[in-house]
């Protein structure tokens, strides 16, 4: 945790997009290595920032990446639920194909979830 909280101040002096690409990156990194815990403190903590900064698109893509995180820990109601707010963001950002894969990745796990 202690990268994550180094960034985190370096955001404070710097800037959003450069902490954002370096969070998402991380979090992807943390998900190829299957360490799913810290994969999902960092994307918390990337969503946490966007929301700081009004930051709708990107708060939007890292709900995508919550609800596919929280797949991998077969936890598919937190899945559905980021998977409905990346869908309320697309329609906040009028972004059709966003609106689409949340509407699929929805329908996965409801599948899941029987």
């Amino acid at each position: 945790m202690d990268v994550l909280t180094t960034l985190v101040k370096t955001h404070e002096k710097g800037n959003f997009f450069c902490l954002y690409w370096v969070l998402k990156v991380y979090g992807q990194i943390a998900m190829d290595f299957k360490d799913l815990s810290q994969a999902l403190n960092v994307f918390r903590k990337l969503k946490h920032e966007c929301q700081e900064k009004q930051m709708h698109r990107h708060k939007m893509i890292t709900y995508k990446q919550l609800g596919y995180n929280y797949r991998l820990l077969q936890e598919h109601v937190k899945a559905t639920n980021c998977f409905k707010k990346y869908l309320q963001l697309a329609w906040y950002n009028e972004d059709l194909h966003s609106e689409l894969d949340a509407y699929e990745n929805l329908s996965v796990d409801y599948f899941y979830l029987g």
